[in-house]
């Protein structure tokens, strides 16, 4: 598959940050560059020709770019395959990868409601930010593994940036953003 780099995902149009990139035609993939345009003396298509060209679908688009992620985990030492994959979602519903670089590939479930309700019974995770974070990272990465170990040897932002993530796709999001979900019938 090549090298696993942000700028690799981007020309497979995954965005390392998790968020949607809008559709390239044409273009370039980590083991093909983007072909040369040739000159054309062609005049400009007027905007009221209809564009000729193929465009995938949204589902299409879609379908593409989950089976590069499947590709880009199974091609990680002890990734899950396809297989692994479709079974957590079996068992989790709803899983998603957060992409910090070529050794740091996370796949993560969201928090559940009665879960939820568990962890802030606990005092000392309702009273320790820290403490909180390490327990929702640890509890809700599927692959790899998190140990202490790992939690206590990972960069400074892994653990906060995993946790914003995983309550930001558990629906913990800010009333403003909120607030823009809501139409009124």
């Amino acid at each position: 598959m090549g090298e696993i780099k942000p700028q690799n995902l981007k020309a497979m149009g995954i965005n390392p940050v998790n968020q949607p990139l809008p559709p390239q035609s044409q273009a370039a993939t980590p083991t093909q560059p983007a072909p040369a345009q040739p000159e054309s003396k062609e005049q400009p298509k007027s905007q009221a020709e209809p564009e000729k060209e193929s465009q995938l679908s949204e589902e299409e688009l879609a379908a593409a770019e989950q089976a590069t992620v499947y590709d880009l985990l199974a091609s990680l030492p002890g990734g899950p395959d396809r297989a692994q994959v479709e079974a957590w979602k079996q068992q989790f519903g709803e899983i998603f990868t957060a992409y910090f670089s070529e050794q740091e590939v996370y796949v993560f479930k969201p928090i559940r409601r009665m879960e939820w309700k568990n962890w802030m019974s606990e005092q000392h995770l309702t009273q320790n930010q820290l403490a909180l974070q390490e327990h929702v990272v640890s509890q809700c990465v599927i692959w790899p593994p998190v140990r202490p170990e790992a939690i206590m040897t990972s960069k400074g932002g892994t653990v906060p940036t995993l946790f914003e993530q995983i309550m930001e796709y558990s629906n913990f999001i800010p009333t403003q953003a909120a607030l823009t979900l809501v139409t009124k019938l």
